[in-house]
């Protein structure tokens, strides 16, 4: 018996032996991990101090406040890149607590990492003034032999990595360094529990919302100051995200074989703008024309707005009335401009159809990998600029998003403003998942107007709007206006919550667009700035669109004018003509400039059409009075008596809408040749640039 009890307090003893090494074993990977996470975060920082003091010159405006944010979102990011990489040694020292070396290898290899991402991006923004971005891979790309000898020549090739490797000793020295003494068995459970939480925390930067990303990037008007909130690593995962988002390949030819055609002149003797046998270069040629003559713009350039709202579908409006007030103070200005009501968007998404709006391209994304570095020769802001404009991008969250802020000025635009600037003229305004609500937003373009008519400056100012978008929130003081879920009945395919939610930001954009024309009225600009609004694509979520009768709607987004009577010269559009985004720049160039430059993406509204009328939204989808083309590769769709739609291979629509599915196959032949034209075209030169002495 006593045995037994002797071997049983021995087991008790033993157990108790193993427990206490566990929990050893993990607190020693908790600590590594907590050390690493820190001192990384810290190495970052010093990276950051040395950046801002490096590059700030005697023209950088510094505050205080931008500073600060500067560093706290910087820090943020900090904390992200070392949580992330110093996670591994939870379990590392957990499992191989006498080994240090295996920790210590994992966290040299890991600092090295980091600090040279952190010098090549020093660097980089000392050659390019930007971060690291999309262009770093043309090493890889391009003359890699030419590069690497410039390289060598100009910069410290063997000093930086020795460098690195250095500080990356040290820096795994002091991780890894032997633990003096182990806590109590409280301190131990508190540490074991609080570590990986944090450690979580950290690496998604955030509670709520989205996790930490590249539309934190900014956090000033400071260009120099927002460079420096991304570290070396994340400026090198958003570069190479953005450059994995397109890959415009090697063959600019590529695209008009998909659609049948062997060379760019046989699309364009579709379309009748050059013989079939016509070199490249007159076919390139061929793709532009001159806007219609307005003596009135010309002797009185006006201010030119595009809004582009997010979501803002037309289907919505079809319920507008007393008790379900969808517009606003926008429903005053729709009942007096021109507001054409079958009108497509060009894309199904906001990025894709600003690329497609600002640049004229079906291939998408686009300018958020390396081909945002290309000018291209068709953006549609460049006839306003060549005519004297300044040209403003404006938008209530991150320009880093989807690299806006670095590829829109390489595409005409003199200025990218977004939320930073906005912020300076509202400061009040509250900041939420997609930047501050669109009535902040207005605010800043109105003042930006006034501004420019202020010095005799002449602005297009190209805006897109966030409200109206997941998570559907509106600022705390706005008080919407009778809605009725209940007209939605039978249609909806939302919960009733998040349709309500839906209809309050549908009628908050509207009501602060509504706001915006009425500060222009006030302000006596009203009469010397045009309007234009439109949405990035249909309103989602609110409505099911699965048969073909729903095409008709499906890609339906409003396309809203406000013109002084003197710039229409009396002409009297047809507001039921079929159109789509394509046709927008086209039209305001007619209203604003006269016989201007332009690329022919697509018709002027306000003049005769030189075709029949139709609508191409997302590029596959042709709607016109013949019928529709639900597909460029499928059967017709024909309108029946009672203005719905029925698939009829045979019908009697087929032989027109045939015909308009063949210039459309051209259209898009073009458009793509001549974006991946330019791209491959500027490749090899981008980087024989950088790398010229």
């Amino acid at each position: 018996m006593d045995l037994d009890e002797n071997a049983l307090r021995g087991k008790v003893v033993g157990c108790r032996l193993s427990i206490r090494t566990v929990l050893d074993r993990l607190y020693r990977g908790a600590q590594l991990a907590g050390r690493a996470t820190v001192l990384g975060a810290l190495l970052l920082t010093a990276f950051r101090v040395a950046f801002v003091v490096r590059y700030a010159g005697p023209t950088t405006h510094l505050t205080l406040a931008d500073v600060a944010h500067a560093f706290i979102m910087g820090t943020r990011f900090d904390l992200k890149v070392a949580a992330l990489l110093s996670l591994p040694l939870l379990a590392l020292g957990a499992l191989w607590p006498e080994r240090r070396w295996v920790a210590a290898v994992w966290t040299g290899l890991c600092g090295f990492a980091v600090v040279f991402a952190a010098m090549i991006n020093d660097g980089y923004f000392g050659f390019f003034h930007t971060p690291i971005d999309p262009m770093i891979f043309g090493l890889f790309e391009d003359d890699t032999g030419a590069v690497m000898g410039s390289l060598w020549a100009e910069h410290r090739v063997i000093a930086g990595p020795a460098a690195a490797a250095a500080l990356a000793a040290l820096y795994a020295w002091l991780v890894v360094r032997p633990i003096r003494a182990f806590p109590g068995r409280r301190a131990q459970m508190i540490v074991l529990v609080l570590v990986p939480v944090l450690l979580a925390f950290a690496a998604r930067g955030r509670l709520g919302g989205f996790p930490l990303n590249q539309k934190d990037f900014t956090v000033s008007t400071e260009d120099l100051l927002n460079a420096s909130v991304p570290n070396g690593p994340m400026a090198l995962l958003v570069a190479t995200t953005d450059r994995r988002l397109v890959d415009i390949g090697t063959d600019r030819y590529a695209g008009l074989r998909e659609r049948g055609f062997r060379r760019p002149s046989q699309a364009a003797a579709i379309l009748g703008l050059s013989p079939s046998e016509a070199p490249d270069a007159e076919v390139a040629e061929a793709l532009f024309t001159r806007s219609r003559e307005n003596p009135f713009a010309a002797a009185h350039p006006p201010h030119v707005v595009l809004v582009v709202m997010e979501s803002w579908g037309a289907d919505a409006l079809r319920y507008q009335s007393a008790g379900n007030d969808l517009l606003g103070r926008l429903k005053q200005h729709l009942s007096r401009g021109l507001l054409f009501r079958r009108f497509t968007s060009s894309q199904n998404g906001t990025d894709g159809s600003l690329e497609a709006l600002l640049v004229n391209t079906p291939i998408t994304p686009l300018t958020a990998g390396r081909p945002g570095f290309v000018h291209f020769e068709q953006a549609a802001v460049l006839p306003f600029r060549a005519a004297g404009y300044r040209t403003v991008f404006g938008m209530g969250w991150s320009a880093a998003w989807r690299g806006i802020a670095r590829a829109y000025k390489n595409q005409g635009f003199d200025e990218v403003a977004d939320v930073a600037a906005v912020r300076e003229v509202v400061p009040e305004a509250k900041e939420g998942v997609w930047g501050v609500p669109d009535g902040a937003l207005f605010r800043w373009a109105l003042e930006r107007i006034r501004r420019a008519d202020a010095s005799g400056e002449r602005l297009l100012l190209v805006l897109m709007t966030a409200t109206n978008h997941s998570p559907f929130t509106i600022p705390d003081d706005y008080h919407p206006g009778p809605l009725d879920p209940a007209v939605f009945a039978g249609r909806s395919m939302g919960s009733p919550d998040l349709v309500r939610a839906q209809m309050r930001t549908y009628q908050y954009a509207c009501d602060a667009l509504g706001g915006f024309l009425d500060g222009l009225e006030e302000a006596g600009l009203s009469t010397k700035t045009i309007v234009a609004a439109t949405g990035d694509h249909n309103t989602r979520d609110l409505f099911e669109y699965s048969g073909t009768r729903d095409l008709a709607w499906r890609y339906r987004v409003p396309f809203f004018l406000a013109v002084p009577p003197e710039y229409l010269a009396g002409s009297t559009p047809d507001l039921d003509r079929w159109a789509s985004h394509r046709d927008i720049f086209p039209t305001l160039a007619g209203l604003a400039l006269s016989r201007a430059r332009v690329y022919r993406s697509g018709e002027d509204l306000l003049a005769p059409p030189t075709r029949p009328p139709r609508a191409l939204a997302c590029y596959h989808t042709i709607l016109s009075d013949a019928g529709v083309a639900p597909t460029l590769e499928g059967p017709a769709a024909c309108w029946s008596g009672e203005g719905e739609l029925s698939v009829q291979p045979a019908g009697p629509c087929s032989g027109a809408v045939e015909a308009l599915v063949r210039e459309e196959l051209a259209y898009e032949a073009l458009l793509d040749w001549n974006v991946r034209r330019q791209a491959i075209r500027d490749r090899s030169e981008s980087m024989a640039a950088a790398v010229a002495p």
